[in-house]
């Protein structure tokens, strides 16, 4: 393993913060930060793949399009393959960051796996299958009863040449993604053209050919404005989530971004939310992000997406680990870091057949559970193997295809649930339970097959006999409960409920209380469902407290998402020695959220707490949204970032050329600001060009949208101005306004006038054109720019000022 590693000592002591004298604050306990190993992005992996024609002979291929698979206590890196290259490599892993090459899991000498795209692994009904999409030119399936090695071609050509390369090949476009569903349906999800993303249904996984395939359905909703792959769905708790990645595999803008069911009843009913990208960053040492995988870490409980960034020539790329962080519709990654972050944790017991200690009366015991837990049971099945948990009170068998949950009290025993299930003959099976505050799952394979009204189960958790044993653990954590714990990486946007555990230590809510089936498992909370989305509901006096990691010391700006009876709320932000103060604005009540900014502040570097307090009124908040901010803005006309076309300076003007010539100016990321520029254009009709308002991530490819940004655009045109939505491609208008007698492209000079301050922009032209305009969901980071589509755009006069 090639990386940079370092293991920090947290001995951080961030002190208790008592704000006046009564008993509710006294009471407040100081938050002692753990110590923790690290690991940093990107990631060198041993064998991994080297250099190629298209790297260049001092480059490597390196890890691309990483997919990522738990099996019985390991994980299993599976990258694409090299163009020029053969076989399928694949790689071993306890803790999602050191990585053991393992040689081949497709062998080099077959024929089809020359430059593998995007291989794909499911365990289903006792094999691994695998599939991958030879050069992106359709799918080919294959099986092995190891993870590592041994695989076969087992997809089919009717009337093929089995010595022919493309015998086998399912078509069904590229990035093929396997999906069990709770029934045991095998499917594959996949691209479709021009874009979008598809599914079909297995039916025989014994004859797979495009005429047995069941047929196809949409994914629904997934939408990245232009060439759409990489899918995957992952579930927490009630909600399952989807991912896919886009635009294209060589821009510096390629990006993660997720839709979300609640209940799933099919593979057509996910919704899109309104910000839905969670991995973007063109930044110079981290680019080219996307193509993620998504699997639970060593915990059980947390959730990690496996990544690639580009690096160097080509497509030359490396592997990349963050964490995510999901609450009902709410899916963000954990910052998109390339600083050392805390290391994914162990299990609270975790281990195979040796860590077992056998007791009298109970069987083969791991350890003692708390009350609200995650435990995982590897085995294969017998007739005389059970599973138990909380003390030999829950009983779990598996006989004759039928999988049991049994309460035992006593004398009596009460069937929880019970499920025909495929247990294949001396085969591994993985058993998955989740025992929440109020509701339980049973997981088998992967299925979800019985839930049932779970209460405490503190206890013992192991099995009968010792027989056909593997990997098994348990974490005292369940339905997301360890992102309450994990150090938010600013900047970031986190869940407002993932707050630290504990009354007086991560929160203090006067009216919390404990809810069946809760958002914050085994604790008192004061939580409403907004939308689909869960919100920490905090009245006067009441505040909640968050770990968080300051790489860096700088200003960082903080903004929330709040219900609209959330208005006039006055809360104040401590993080470390610092504060701000911020009252919520009256809101548009026809919306079920608005992002609102709350304010800048300047941090130290470190792991402390981001106190949050409401001082009056009421707030009901879904998310924090934390960027990179400045303190002061010195903003001047000839400093800029010149990151596409032709740029031209002089004594008396800034010139900016298409196509698509586009500049951000330094130090103009500020949310709140006016700057006044004066400025005149040489174009024709059709020209497109503009300023860029809050801009961030841009980067340019000829295969993904023109408007590749995220942010706003005013867009000028010959007799219109335009204030637009950007989100790599055009999110709609929140404003138009015509310009009579202005006329923009005449070569003439012109006075804008913008003012930002929160949700609302105010534009005047030459003082005759104002409008404003509202967005909701607004961004609140990125910076003042100027865009040029083609045409050329003149630049007299600038003057920036913070507010």
């Amino acid at each position: 393993m090639k990386g940079r590693f370092i293991a920090l000592t947290m001995a951080i002591t961030v002190a208790a913060l008592f704000m006046g004298c009564s008993k509710q604050s006294a009471e407040e306990l100081e938050y002692i930060p753990p110590e923790l190993e690290r690991y940093e992005n990107h990631i060198e992996i041993d064998g991994q793949w080297g250099a190629s024609n298209a790297t260049g002979a001092d480059g490597q291929y390196g890890i691309g399009d990483p997919f990522v698979m738990r099996y019985n206590g390991k994980y299993y890196l599976y990258p694409s393959t090299s163009d020029p290259c053969d076989g399928i490599k694949v790689f071993e892993s306890d803790d999602l960051v050191h990585w053991e090459d393992k040689g081949f899991a497709v062998a080099q000498s077959e024929a089809t796996v020359h430059g593998a795209y995007a291989p794909e692994v499911v365990y289903y009904n006792g094999y691994f299958y695998l599939c991958q999409s030879r050069a992106g030119k359709g799918h080919y399936i294959y099986r092995s009863e190891s993870p590592t090695e041994g695989f076969q071609l087992i997809s089919k050509t009717d009337g093929g040449d089995e010595d022919n390369i493309d015998y086998g090949n399912l078509g069904m476009g590229i990035d093929g993604s396997f999906y069990v569903s709770d029934d045991g349906k095998l499917y594959l999800l996949h691209t479709s053209t021009p874009a979008g993303l598809k599914y079909n249904e297995i039916t025989d996984v014994n004859d797979i050919r495009i005429d047995t395939l069941g047929k196809a359905g949409n994914l629904e909703t997934s939408n990245l404005h232009g060439w759409i792959e990489g899918p995957g769905i992952f579930r927490r708790g009630d909600f399952s989530y989807l991912t896919y990645t886009g635009n294209h595999v060589i821009s510096r803008g390629y990006r993660v971004a997720y839709s979300y069911a609640e209940n799933m009843k099919n593979l057509s009913s996910f919704i899109q939310p309104t910000d839905n990208v969670t991995l973007i960053d063109t930044d110079e040492e981290h680019y080219g992000v996307g193509h993620a995988s998504n699997v639970n870490g060593p915990d059980l409980d947390s959730v990690y997406t496996a990544y690639h960034t580009l690096v160097g020539r080509g497509p030359a790329r490396r592997y990349n680990l963050d964490r995510y962080l999901a609450s009902g519709s709410i899916l963000t990654a954990n910052g998109v870091t390339h600083h050392p972050v805390a290391m994914p944790s162990a299990p609270t017991v975790g281990g195979y057949k040796e860590v077992l200690t056998f007791e009298e009366g109970n069987g083969y015991v791991l350890g003692r559970t708390q009350d609200y837990f995650t435990a995982e049971y590897n085995f294969i099945p017998s007739g005389s193997q059970q599973l138990f948990f909380g003390d030999a009170k829950y009983t779990i068998s598996l006989n004759d295809g039928v999988i049991a949950l049994t309460k035992n009290s006593g004398a009596k025993s009460e069937l929880l649930g019970k499920a025909t299930v495929f247990a294949a003959e001396g085969r591994f099976a993985v058993v998955r339970i989740e025992n929440g505050d109020g509701i339980g799952y049973l997981y088998f394979n992967g299925m979800r097959v019985i839930s049932w009204k779970a209460e405490g189960a503190a206890g013992a958790i192991g099995y009968a006999t010792d027989e056909g044993v593997g990997y098994t653990a348990f974490s005292n954590d369940v339905f997301g409960s360890s992102d309450f714990e994990t150090f938010k990486n600013f900047p970031t946007k986190f869940p407002a409920t993932s707050y630290l555990k504990g009354e007086n230590r991560g929160f203090s809510i006067a009216k919390a209380k404990r809810v069946a089936h809760g958002v914050r498992v085994g604790e008192k909370e004061s939580t409403v469902r907004i939308g689909d989305a869960n919100a920490v509901a905090l009245a006067k006096g009441d505040w909640v407290k968050y770990a968080v990691d300051v790489w860096e010391n700088g200003v960082y700006t903080i903004a929330a998402e709040v219900s609209p009876k959330s208005a006039g709320a006055k809360i104040k932000i401590r993080i470390g020695m610092s504060e701000l103060t911020a009252t919520i604005p009256t809101l548009d009540e026809s919306c079920e959220t608005v992002r609102v900014y709350l304010g800048s502040i300047k941090v130290e570097s470190g792991v402390q707490t981001m106190r949050v307090e409401v001082l009056s009124g009421n707030a009901e908040i879904t998310l924090f949204d934390v960027n990179e901010g400045v303190q002061e803005s010195n903003a001047t006309l000839y400093e800029y970032d010149a990151v596409n076309g032709t740029v031209k300076t002089d004594d008396e003007m800034l010139t900016v050329r298409g196509e698509n010539g586009v500049i951000f100016w330094k130090d103009t990321n500020s949310v709140n600001y006016e700057a006044t520029i004066t400025f005149s254009c040489s174009a024709s009709v059709g020209t497109d060009f503009g300023l860029i308002l809050r801009g961030s991530h841009y980067s340019y490819y000829t295969s993904q949208p023109t408007q590749s940004w995220r942010g706003y655009y005013l867009q000028f045109g010959t007799n219109l101005v335009v204030l637009k939505r950007y989100d790599y491609g055009d999110f709609g208008s929140l404003y138009a306004a015509r310009t009579g007698n202005i006329d923009l492209t005449n070569g003439s000079s012109h006075t804008l006038v913008i003012r930002a301050e929160g949700n609302r922009f105010t534009i005047s032209l030459d003082g005759e054109i104002s409008f404003s305009a509202d967005d909701y969901c607004a961004f609140f980071g990125g910076k003042l720019g100027v865009y040029v589509g083609s045409g050329e755009l003149n630049i007299h006069s600038f003057e920036f000022q913070s507010r």
